[in-house]
């Protein structure tokens, strides 16, 4: 097989590697997540009191602009609790779902709950599942901020 090029910024390709018990996994680099769980959170509050400023501002306009803006904002809130999602099962070793990860993206107050409850050790359940509503209460209170300062401002 063809060796890299000097200066080509590839590795050498090693066909004893290839068939070897890791296979191409060796030359794949390894997933680094952009976010952790726990900024992928914070990225969604962020989101909900933004989206909320925006829409409690602009009430009352039509424009494609805020058309955009309310597709983007949905989009992005629901990448964003399928990212946690994503992170946190891969940490704890959860097996991967095709039905709870589509329960995460389009029934989150119900699946995530679900997905608490079954992932967590026992003695954990309950405070996972209370951890997820307390962080509902703070999502809702960055949506309310979000409205009030649109109040103000405006």
């Amino acid at each position: 097989m063809m060796e890299k090029e000097a200066g080509s910024g590839l590795p050498p390709w090693n066909a004893a590697a290839v068939a070897g018990p890791e296979g191409l996994a060796a030359f794949v680099p390894a997933y680094a997540p952009v976010l952790t769980p726990r900024g992928a959170a914070l990225a969604l509050l962020a989101l909900m009191f933004v989206s909320t400023l925006v829409d409690a501002a602009t009430e009352g306009h039509d424009s494609a602009a805020l058309l955009l803006w309310t597709f983007v904002s949905g989009f992005s809130s629901s990448f964003l609790s399928f990212y946690w999602f994503r992170l946190d099962r891969e940490q704890r070793g959860w097996p991967r779902s095709r039905w709870l990860s589509i329960a995460v993206i389009f029934l989150t107050p119900l699946a995530v709950p679900w997905y608490i409850a079954r992932s967590r050790p026992r003695g954990r359940k309950l405070r996972g599942v209370l951890r997820f509503f307390g962080y509902l209460l703070l999502v809702l209170l960055a949506s309310a901020l979000g409205g009030m300062l649109a109040l103000v401002l405006s």
